[in-house]
């Protein structure tokens, strides 16, 4: 693998983004849906390496954490319903659906431990259920995913 180029592409997915946040501000809808698209092309340019997928959660978890303090501030115009299937789904049947599965796989895997490790220092038993809530949510995928390659 040529990590120059990875690391180029990189640059230039975030001068992309720059680029469509012009038109389409962090808290759109519009925004989102390129964010998560063109990440998804990006981490399948490079054969889902595992480095490069790490590399695309990191870049959509940045701007997660620009969205949440957004919206913290009160400056937050994107639809939670945007977020929700046809039938008034989660946020998880979101991730499910438009993201690839490493990636969904990875988030799951990643909030049980931030979850198990933080317990005792922050929320105690009900960091526990949050990681729970997590691990049921990734065996349901999984079966999932088993059951679609049984079809």
């Amino acid at each position: 693998m040529n990590w120059n180029d990875v690391f180029r592409d990189i640059q230039k997915w975030m001068a992309a983004s720059n680029e469509v946040m012009r038109t389409y501000p962090l808290t759109s809808s519009e925004y989102w849906r390129w964010l998560v698209g063109s990440l998804g092309h990006l981490e399948q340019k490079y054969n889902s390496h595992p480095l490069v997928v790490n590399l695309c959660i990191a870049l959509f978890d940045y701007q997660d954490r620009n969205y949440k303090a957004m919206e913290s501030e009160g400056m937050s115009k994107l639809r939670l319903d945007y977020y929700k299937g046809k039938n008034g789904d989660d946020l998880f049947w979101f991730f499910e659906t438009f993201l690839p599965k490493q990636w969904v796989i990875g988030f799951y895997v990643l909030n049980v431990i931030k979850y198990v490790v933080r317990h005792e220092g922050k929320n105690g038993v009900e960091d526990l259920g949050k990681a729970k809530t997590y691990v049921e949510r990734l065996v349901e995928f999984e079966k999932g995913e088993a059951d679609e390659k049984k079809s």
